[in-house]
C-alpha cells in the first residue's frame, strides 16, 4: 500500500487518503510528453521580445487566415478579432488576456480548445503551439494604473441631467439626434490624448454604419460628460434602425415620459462598445470588418465578458466602493455578484445584475431595465460560461477555503486547483462525490457542508483554481479516475498535463478489464457509427492569495 498526500498547497484534510497502486502500473502523471516539433518563427516582427515572437508565430500559422485583416481572403468570412498579429493590441484587450494569468485568459481557453472551427490552417494546433501563447501570457506585464486622482467619474445619472439639459432649448429639434456614450473609457482614467483618439475611432464606426455620404460632426453631448452626439439623418438611418441595436445592446431607458417624447425613443444613449457589438450580431454593416484597429477594438470589447474593474468603470464607481455595492446583492443575482467579484461574467448577466444595482445618487432620467428578451444579448444566453469563486478574497495561512461553481447549462464540472508550485489535482469529483453532472444555475460547494475532508491553505502565495465544464465529455481529456484507489486524482505538473492531454488520452483504459474493454469498444463503435455533437466546453480560474 502507498499513501500520498496530494501536491499542492491546500493541504486536504481528509478521513483516508491512500490508494492501492498495484506494481508496475503507471499513473496519468507519469505520462512522458509529447515529442512535438514547435512552430518555426516565420519572419521576425521587429520590437517584439522572444515569447511575443512565438506567440506571434503561432497566430500567423493557425490563426491570422480568419483573424487578421490584412490576410483575410475575399471568400472567408469576417470575425469580430480582425488584430489577432498585433500583440501587444491583444495585451491591452482584458477580455482576451490578463496579464501574468493565462488560465484566467480567454484567448488561452480557446486555444486550449484547439479551435479550428473552418479547418484552414496547415494542422491542428500542436501543444507546444499553445504552450508558446500560455509563456507569452505568463511574461505580459501588468497593465499599468493610470494616476487619474481627482477624475470625476461620470455616471449614468450625470449622462441623464445632461440630456435633460440639452431639451430645455432643444424642443423638437432633438427628436433625430443620438448618443454614443465613452464614459467607460474616462472613467477608466484614459488620459486627453486617449479620449482624443477614442472620439476619432468613434467617427470611423460612424462611417462604417452609415448609409449615407453626407459631412457629419459629433460634438459633445456636454462639457462634463464624454458622450457624444450624432443625427440619424446624417448615418442615413430611422429611428427604428436605432432602436433595434439598442434593444440587442440593453441600452438604458429614459424615465420620463416627457423625456422619450422630446427624443422620440426611449433608448438615444448606447455606450460605443455595446454598440459597436450589437451591429456586428446584426451582421448588416459590412464595413465594419474595416475599421480602424481602435474602432476594432469597440467590438471586441462589447463581445467580451466583463470583469470585476470593468464593470466598476461602466457604473463610476471607485472598485472598493463597487465591491461594497456587490456584497450587499442577494437573490437570483447573487451568483453573478459573487463571480464578478473575483473573475468574469458573460455580458448578457451584467446587464442583468447592472439593472438591480441602486447605486448612490442614480434615480434620474436614465434607468437600466432587466426586461428585454435574452435572446436580444451580443453574447447569447445560449453560450456555455461557468463562473468560479471563494468565500472570501484573500486568505492566511491556516484559513479554511471554500469553493462555489455555477454553470449557465447542464454540464460536466471539473474543479482543478494548482498550487504554488504548479502541482495540480482535481478536487470535484472526488470519491465522496463522483458524479459531476450539474444542472443550470446550480451552485456547486467543494467542499460541501457533509463532504469528509476541508480545504486548508497551508501555504503562502497564490493559489489557482480552475473550473472546467463540458457538455458532453464526463471528464476532462487524458484523466483517468479511479476513486476506489484515490480520492482525489493527481494531475503532477499542471502545465505538463496541459502539454501531455492528447497523448495521456491515448493510455485511457489501458488498465480496463475485458468486460471493461468491450464496453469501451461497444461505445466507441456507436460513436464512429453515430458521431457526438461537437463538444462544448468554458473554462473559468480564479487566482487566490494566501498571505
Amino acid at each position: 500500500m502507498q499513501c500520498r498526500r496530494p501536491s499542492t498547497a491546500l493541504k486536504i484534510l481528509a478521513l483516508a487518503f491512500c490508494w492501492i497502486m498495484p506494481p508496475g502500473s503507471m499513473t496519468v502523471s507519469q505520462t512522458a510528453p509529447p515529442t512535438v516539433q514547435p512552430v518555426a518563427v516565420p519572419e521576425a516582427v521587429p520590437g517584439l521580445t522572444t515569447a511575443r515572437q512565438a506567440a506571434h508565430a503561432v497566430f500567423q500559422t493557425h490563426c491570422a487566415r480568419c483573424h487578421d485583416k490584412a490576410q483575410r481572403t475575399p471568400e472567408q468570412p469576417a470575425t469580430a478579432l480582425q488584430t489577432i498579429l498585433d500583440i501587444e493590441g491583444l495585451e491591452k484587450q482584458p477580455g482576451l488576456v490578463q496579464p501574468g494569468r493565462p488560465d484566467a485568459s480567454n484567448l488561452y481557453a480557446i486555444m486550449l480548445r484547439d479551435h479550428t472551427p473552418l479547418q484552414l490552417g496547415p494542422a491542428n494546433l500542436a501543444p507546444d503551439d499553445v504552450d508558446a501563447v500560455r509563456t507569452w501570457i505568463e511574461g505580459v506585464a501588468a497593465r499599468p494604473v493610470e494616476n487619474c486622482t481627482g477624475r470625476r467619474r461620470i455616471t449614468l445619472a450625470d449622462i441623464g441631467r445632461a440630456l435633460q439639459r440639452l431639451r430645455q432649448p432643444g424642443g423638437t429639434a432633438l427628436r433625430g439626434i443620438r448618443f454614443i456614450s465613452l464614459a467607460a473609457y474616462h472613467n477608466a482614467c484614459a488620459g486627453p490624448g486617449r479620449m482624443e483618439d477614442l472620439r476619432r475611432a468613434v467617427g470611423d464606426l460612424v462611417t462604417a454604419l452609415r448609409t449615407t455620404l453626407v459631412d457629419f460632426d459629433l460634438p459633445q453631448a456636454g462639457d462634463d460628460v464624454p458622450v457624444l452626439a450624432v443625427r440619424l439623418g446624417d448615418m442615413g438611418w430611422n429611428a427604428s434602425q436605432w432602436d433595434a441595436l439598442a434593444t440587442i445592446a440593453r441600452a438604458p431607458h429614459l424615465a420620463t415620459q416627457d423625456l422619450a417624447e422630446a427624443y422620440d425613443t426611449e433608448t438615444p444613449l448606447i455606450d460605443v462598445a455595446s454598440l459597436a457589438a450589437a451591429a456586428w450580431q446584426v451582421g448588416d454593416y459590412p464595413n465594419l470588418a474595416n475599421v480602424s484597429p481602435l474602432a476594432q477594438s469597440f467590438i471586441a470589447d462589447g463581445r467580451a465578458e466583463v470583469g470585476f474593474a470593468a464593470a466598476a468603470q461602466d457604473v463610476g464607481l471607485p472598485e472598493l466602493d463597487f465591491a461594497a455595492l456587490l456584497e450587499t446583492t442577494a437573490g437570483p443575482a447573487d451568483g453573478y455578484a459573487k463571480r464578478l467579484r473575483q473573475g468574469a461574467i458573460p455580458r448578457a448577466a451584467w446587464h442583468r445584475l447592472r439593472a438591480g444595482l441602486t447605486l448612490p445618487g442614480e434615480p434620474a432620467a436614465l434607468r437600466y431595465r432587466a426586461d428585454v428578451p435574452a435572446a436580444a444579448d451580443p453574447v447569447s444566453d445560449a453560450a456555455l460560461h461557468v463562473g468560479l469563486w471563494t468565500d472570501k478574497a484573500t486568505y492566511k495561512v491556516g484559513d479554511l477555503i471554500v469553493l462555489t461553481a455555477q454553470a449557465d447549462r447542464d454540464c460536466n464540472l471539473t474543479l482543478v486547483n494548482v498550487d504554488t508550485r504548479g502541482d495540480a489535482t482535481i478536487l470535484f469529483p472526488s470519491d465522496s462525490d463522483p458524479d459531476n453532472a450539474v444542472k443550470a444555475g446550480a451552485k456547486i460547494r467543494v467542499p460541501g457542508d457533509i463532504e469528509p475532508y476541508q480545504l486548508r491553505a497551508n501555504e503562502a502565495g497564490t493559489e489557482t483554481f480552475i473550473a472546467v465544464c463540458s457538455v458532453h465529455r464526463k471528464r476532462m481529456l487524458g484523466v483517468e479516475q479511479d476513486f476506489e484507489k484515490q480520492r482525489f486524482t493527481l494531475l503532477g505538473n499542471w502545465r505538463n498535463y496541459l502539454k501531455t492531454a492528447a497523448t495521456r488520452e491515448t493510455l485511457v483504459g489501458r488498465r480496463d478489464t475485458p468486460r471493461q474493454r468491450r464496453a469501451r469498444a461497444k461505445a466507441d463503435a456507436a460513436a464512429k457509427a453515430a458521431p457526438p455533437p461537437a463538444e462544448q466546453e468554458a473554462r473559468a480560474a480564479i487566482y487566490v492569495r494566501i498571505e
